[in-house]
């Protein structure tokens, strides 16, 4: 993996990753973090783009807002063959860190709750108050999936803010909620 990262350095910039999960994403990361996922199953090897956005409190990383590149047989990933794989795709994995392209691009992945929460924090980033409140309480009316500890309270608060309409309250809980995943995965 560390090879994967020194090569994406030297073709790409500047690229950092939450190693244990195997995400390599675009640093600074913003309030949507995008990059690649090495993906290694007994199987096959798989190579994702993805985005996710970390301003709806990340619980864990997930590939719901992702697609999937390129799949190999199994073995060990070559790191220097991985960065001519990713090389195609760079531009449109890094497209998606601009939140009004993720909400056009995704809006058909929202089946679970704390997916949908996860869209409404980015529809209320681009001040859309109206959509980001029917996502909140869409979310907080689904039932049958498991949710996270705290996962209602936080879409509640996320939903408090959306219905005062203010760009600061909004802010300021996407801000938090930025700062809390980047801190809980490493990422910078």
């Amino acid at each position: 993996m560390n090879k994967f990262l020194r090569a994406l350095n030297e073709r790409f910039g500047d690229w950092g990753s939450f190693s244990s999960f195997g995400y390599f994403y675009k640093k600074p990361a913003g309030r949507i973090v995008t990059g690649f996922v090495l993906e290694r199953t007994p199987y096959s090897r798989y190579i994702w783009r993805f985005a996710l956005p970390i301003c709806g409190r990340l619980h864990f990383p997930h590939l719901t807002f992702s697609n999937r590149i390129s799949a190999e047989g199994p073995g060990r990933f070559d790191p220097l063959n991985l960065a001519d794989t990713v090389a195609p795709f760079m531009e449109e994995a890094l497209q998606y860190s601009d939140p009004a392209t993720f909400v056009r691009s995704f809006p058909d992945r929202l089946a679970h709750p704390a997916v949908r929460r996860e869209f409404a924090a980015v529809l209320a980033s681009l001040s859309l108050y109206d959509q980001a409140q029917a996502e909140l309480e869409r979310s907080l009316a689904e039932v049958g999936w498991p949710k996270a500890a705290g996962q209602d309270d936080d879409t509640r608060t996320l939903l408090r803010a959306v219905s005062t309409k203010s760009d600061t309250a909004v802010a300021r809980v996407l801000d938090e909620w930025e700062a809390s995943s980047k801190a809980k995965f490493g990422i910078e």
